[in-house]
């Protein structure tokens, strides 16, 4: 499996599969690129699509450099490792995927890096603000991230995070957070949002799709179980194929 070198020196892990056009994949929280892409089907959708599929562990995630320091997620660390993979890569251009906290990088990457040729959004909506919010509600995130046992199936699965990744989350929550809302309106690329009709954590998208002219597709599914509907690899695919 390929690694490379980031802006700073972290070593990250990436997949890249086929030859079509680029299209990047940034998993959420907690996870990696195997287990919200691979397991779901959405690379192979994209694979049988005859798409480029290329599938990074973000940083402190799956096989990336394990990091536990605030100091490494400042100065909106996690879009600049994106645009220094589409370095690496020689990449002239690419559709971004994020779901959920890469969501949020996708929408400021989509602002400041022109490669960025359109981008899909996955589970996030109205509740976009909390990102940006006041550092007190992401010291209680902390809170509960440590005090939650990964191995206790009553705990919410945002929480049943490994060791080595919790402390990278912890660090991201301690890191100053760019501001996802100031990016909204230097986006003038195609955008598709889908979220799962029972996904609590996003909310509506509508809105924030009106916001930077995108559009919406609901299917079913809460936050973690809609990455694997047939519905969402179809409104994934369909998207790719217009654009």
């Amino acid at each position: 499996m390929p690694y490379f070198e980031s802006f700073d020196g972290i070593t990250l892990h990436y997949s890249d599969e086929g030859a079509g056009r680029p299209v990047v994949l940034l998993h959420g929280m907690g996870a990696d690129a195997t287990a919200n892409f691979e397991q779901t089907g959405i690379t192979g959708v994209l694979r049988d699509a005859a798409l480029r599929v290329v599938t990074p562990d973000i940083r402190g995630h799956g096989e990336s450099e394990t990091i536990s320091e605030p100091e490494r997620f400042a100065d909106d660390a996690m879009r600049r490792d994106v645009s220094a993979l589409l370095d690496h890569l020689a990449v002239d251009e690419a559709v971004v995927v994020g779901y959920s906290m890469s969501a949020f990088t996708t929408l400021r990457l989509a602002a400041h890096d022109p490669r960025v040729v359109a981008i899909v959004l996955i589970g996030i909506g109205e509740n976009t603000g909390k990102i940006d919010g006041p550092p007190e509600v992401r010291t209680r995130y902390v809170e509960m991230l440590e005090q939650a046992d990964p191995n206790d199936e009553r705990t919410p699965p945002e929480f049943r995070v490994p060791g080595s990744q919790r402390a990278a989350i912890i660090a991201y929550m301690k890191a100053p957070w760019p501001q996802t809302r100031d990016a909204l309106d230097h986006i003038d690329v195609p955008a598709l949002l889908i979220a799962g009709d029972r996904d609590k954590n996003a909310g509506d998208p509508t809105l924030l799709a009106a916001e930077i002219g995108g559009r919406v597709a609901r299917v079913p599914g809460n936050h973690f179980t809609s990455l694997g509907e047939p519905e969402l690899h179809r409104a994934l695919v369909d998207f790719l194929d217009e654009i």
